[in-house]
């Protein structure tokens, strides 16, 4: 056995914490808030969208997820989250209401002020949105549109 692999514990309990050390956005440390923004980007493929969270991502006191809502995994493009937890997929399946609320949108740090994910329509049909953005409390809602420019050119 490699000594030098890294250890592993779980938090909440299943995503895979890089030597045991706590995320931010799964457990609740001393000097947690839950005084953030709470924000949704919807769009369609190739519109920006990818780009936008980046810009997000970024910012140190902005927490930004990617889809959430693919159909057979769950793209959190996050350090220390697994896209392929089956344990969250069956959470986020089953209660999406609980998943946002209890792996997204937990107690963050204190200097976090905003975070989200983005979804895109076919997403939103697959789940029942409406419940989500309801009970999660959602506050800023993004909206993208691309345009299409070679039809632009030609008019």
């Amino acid at each position: 056995m490699n000594t030098n692999a890294i250890k592993t514990k779980l938090i909440y309990p299943f995503v895979k914490v890089p030597n045991g050390k706590a995320l931010s956005g799964l457990t609740p440390r001393e000097g947690s808030s839950e005084k953030f923004k709470k924000y949704v980007i919807f769009g369609h493929q190739r519109c920006g969208s990818s780009l936008l969270i980046s810009a997000l991502k970024a910012h140190p006191n902005i927490k930004s997820f990617s889809e959430l809502f693919t159909p057979n995994y769950i793209t959190f493009n996050n350090h220390g989250y697994d896209n392929y937890s089956l344990p969250l997929l069956k959470l986020r399946n089953k209660e999406n209401s609980r998943f946002l609320e209890n792996v997204i949108f937990n107690k963050q740090d204190k200097k976090c002020q905003a975070v989200g994910f983005k979804v895109f329509p076919d997403q939103i049909k697959a789940t029942n949105f409406q419940d989500i953005w309801n009970r999660s409390r959602m506050g800023i809602a993004v909206n993208l549109f691309l345009k299409n420019w070679v039809q632009v050119i030609n008019e």
